[in-house]
């Protein structure tokens, strides 16, 4: 009995500590396209009214340059539900930059990071393409 105890005791605990970890980005992927540009793409599990906003470009960038892109979640009723959201963007990143970390930040807390990943960054080839444009509308 005494260890069932000590095991409850220990339960929330371990999942608290669980749940507190940033998930990892998926399917992660750069290339540049240019001297300046760079094609960023990636997969994301967030709530179905998560949205992935605009790269902040970051000032001075070294091999390695820190992407923070802010995660926004819309006033929409909607279900609990995660599910998988795509990112493919064309970024602005100077040409001594040989890989991205990248990291999602809750928009309202600047302080919690939702989701991280480095990648490097392919060179330039025929194969590296900027991402497709979605028409809006009808």
């Amino acid at each position: 009995m005494r260890h069932l105890r000590a095991a409850l005791i220990a339960l929330p605990l371990t999942f608290g500590v669980a749940v507190a970890q940033e998930a990892a980005l998926r399917d992660m992927s750069a290339c540049r396209l240019n001297d300046a540009m760079v094609t960023l793409e990636f997969t994301f599990d967030a709530g179905a009214c998560d949205e992935i906003g605009t790269a902040l470009v970051p000032a001075n960038a070294s091999e390695t340059a820190v992407f923070q892109i802010p995660v926004v979640t819309s006033n929409d009723i909607c279900t609990q539900q995660i599910v998988p959201i795509d990112f493919a963007q064309a970024i602005a990143v100077p040409s001594g930059v040989t890989a991205l970390d990248v990291q999602l930040f809750d928009e309202m807390d600047a302080e919690t990071l939702r989701a991280s990943g480095t990648v490097d960054i392919a060179p330039e080839s025929v194969d590296c393409m900027p991402p497709a444009v979605t028409p809006t509308g009808g």
